[in-house]
């Protein structure tokens, strides 16, 4: 229920701040990680047989996700800057950092994340752990804490040869 709100208020700013009058509109939100035939959508699928549709892309956190590791967009900016204005390249740990599920990958690698934790396991030059679900699971990051370390992992970014 959170989610929805947090996209109806950034939905209302978008809508408040525009330079022009919009007209009326009618339109449908799809608000899961599952693209939808007309809707509006938050992803999008790279299936050239799935219709592409509009393809939202708000900042992640969807106007603040109420966990206590990641809280508001200017908040999380903010301590990422004083961190990084006060520790040096050298000061980070050498190694790579990623916190997530193991479930939720992409088509074009089904195992992606599985196969992330797999090679990384028990390495010196990885901090690659699964979190748990909820308010509070476990393995968890604040979104600032990322910078202690000198490479962040995006499992999604492009594309995983085998």
């Amino acid at each position: 229920m959170q989610r929805i709100g947090a996209i109806l208020h950034s939905l209302h700013r978008a809508i408040i701040t525009s330079a022009t009058p919009l007209p009326d509109t009618v339109f449908s939100i799809s608000i899961n990680d599952i693209p939808r035939p007309k809707t509006w959508s938050f992803v999008r699928s790279d299936d050239e047989l799935t219709p592409h549709t509009p393809w939202l892309m708000p900042h992640f956190s969807s106007w603040s996700w109420p966990l206590p590791y990641i809280g508001p967009l200017d908040e999380a900016l903010s301590k990422i800057e004083k961190y990084e204005n006060i520790v040096q390249w050298d000061n980070k740990k050498d190694a790579v950092v990623w916190r997530g599920t193991v479930w939720f990958n992409p088509d074009w690698s089904i195992s992606l994340r599985p196969k992330l934790v797999a090679i990384t396991e028990g390495k010196e030059w990885a901090d690659v752990q699964v979190w748990g679900q909820g308010q509070d699971p476990k393995n968890t990051l604040n979104i600032d804490e990322f910078c202690k370390y000198r490479y962040i992992i995006y499992a999604e970014v492009g594309q995983y040869v085998s």
